[in-house]
C-alpha cells in the first residue's frame, strides 16, 4: 500500500501537468513539463479568473486560441502549478499577440512564495508572434509555481495566448 500511494500521486500530477493535447501539427518541446494550446474550456478548468477562447490562432495552432480582454484589475488569469518534487531550471516559450494602440499584454512566471524571481515576457506584436523567455527560473524542490496573464493595464486590451510551454532546461 505505502508504494501504491506515491504511484498515484506521481500520475495525478502527470496528468496534471499533460492536461492538453497538442493541435495535430504541432510537436512540444520534450522538455515541456506544461502545455497548453487552449483547444476547449476544459484546458481552462485549473485556471483562477477570467478568459474566454478565440478561433484565431497561429500557424499550427489547432482550433482555438486563450483570449484576455482585462483592464487595471490585475491578474486577469493564473495558474498555479503544484510542487515539484525536484529542482528545475524553467522558461516560458508560447505564441501571442496583442499592441492595440501600442498597448500590450504580459505573462509573468514565479514562485509562489518569491515573487522577486520572476519572468516577464511583454506580448507587444499586433501579428502573431513566438515568444521565449530570456530568463530562467530556478525552482527549489517542493515549490509551488504561478503564472499570471495580464492583458493591459489602465487601458485594457486584448491579447491572444497561444501554445503555451514551460520547458525544463
Amino acid at each position: 500500500m505505502k508504494k501504491t500511494i506515491p504511484l498515484i500521486v506521481g500520475f495525478a500530477v502527470f496528468m496534471a501537468y499533460s492536461c492538453c493535447k497538442p493541435p495535430p501539427d504541432y510537436t512540444p518541446s520534450e522538455a515541456a513539463i506544461y502545455f497548453n494550446s487552449f483547444e476547449s474550456s476544459e484546458d481552462l478548468d485549473n485556471f483562477e479568473g477570467y478568459a474566454s477562447l478565440s478561433d484565431d490562432t497561429p500557424n499550427k495552432g489547432g482550433d482555438s486560441s486563450l483570449v484576455i480582454s482585462g483592464g487595471s484589475i490585475v491578474p486577469h488569469l493564473y495558474l498555479e502549478l503544484v510542487p515539484f518534487d525536484e529542482a528545475m531550471d524553467l522558461s516560458l516559450a508560447l505564441w501571442g499577440k496583442s499592441g492595440e494602440d501600442g498597448r500590450t499584454g504580459s505573462i509573468f512566471m514565479y514562485l509562489a512564495d518569491d515573487p522577486e524571481q520572476i519572468i516577464n515576457i511583454e506580448i507587444d506584436h499586433d501579428e502573431w508572434a513566438h515568444y521565449t523567455s530570456e530568463e530562467v527560473l530556478i525552482v527549489p524542490v517542493n515549490q509551488k509555481i504561478r503564472v499570471e496573464f495580464i492583458s493591459g493595464g489602465f487601458m485594457p486590451v486584448t491579447t491572444y495566448y497561444d501554445l503555451l510551454e514551460i520547458i525544463d532546461n
